[in-house]
């Protein structure tokens, strides 16, 4: 029996809840039924990589320095707690080491491949107030001529334009008051919902001017 209990555990939480039946689970455990689908459901949610998890894991490769949680929170302009889960999540996803220190290799890499089917763009109409976004963004629209306008929906925007929602609702605040995460998050909507092209100099800003460039500029300023 202890030799059964103990190859189910080092098989993993995952194996127990989701390749194993409600029914085994019942019988070996006595859970409930009712338990076990609240179980397995908060599992599975908790597997899945969010958006502040995401932006969490952009913070610390932007500002590698700035470790205190209340900081993060302020910053990302989400509570403390949600501060905490969100790290903790980012580590999980190795987007962020075990140490602290943000994978920049995996998380430009998650960027350029994964954002787009992790975190599918909404739209949500034409012709809305908002912030620009994607190639719309001062920053971005220098390096690309034309195209619609795109904004995140926000009844304090100054242009108007289709709307995009925003990878997470405090993204426009986020923007108001950071120019370089606001470049970053831009940069994220054009790999999001731009073409080929637009996603290839979206991902250069990402890799060469904006990550590594910050990283350079940390060291430039502590040498």
């Amino acid at each position: 029996m202890r030799r059964s209990r103990r190859r189910i555990l080092n098989s993993g939480i995952e194996k127990i809840f989701l390749k194993r039946s409600k029914r085994a689970l019942e019988m070996k455990f006595l859970i409930p039924e009712s338990r076990i689908s609240i179980i397995c459901d908060s599992f599975r949610s908790s597997l899945l990589l969010k958006p502040q998890d995401l932006l969490a894991a952009i913070h610390r490769a932007l500002y590698p320095e700035r470790r205190n949680y209340a900081q993060i929170a302020r910053d990302l302009h989400i509570s403390v707690g949600t501060a905490h889960r969100a790290m903790a999540s980012a580590k999980q996803a190795q987007l962020v080491t075990a140490s602290g220190d943000a994978n920049r290799q995996n998380l430009v890499e998650f960027l350029r491949g994964g954002v787009r089917y992790a975190f599918f763009p909404i739209r949500s109409g034409g012709n809305v107030r908002g912030v620009p976004t994607a190639a719309s963004a001062p920053a971005i629209s220098e390096h690309l001529a034309g195209g619609a306008v795109v904004v995140w929906p926000d009844p304090s925007g100054r242009v108007r334009g289709e709307g995009l929602e925003p990878l997470y609702p405090t993204v426009p605040r986020i923007a108001e008051e950071d120019p370089l995460f606001y470049l970053v998050l831009a940069a994220v909507d054009l790999l999001r919902i731009g073409t080929a092209r637009e996603r290839g100099i979206a991902s250069e800003m990402l890799r060469d001017q904006v990550f590594s460039g910050h990283e350079q500029a940390h060291a430039g300023r502590d040498s």
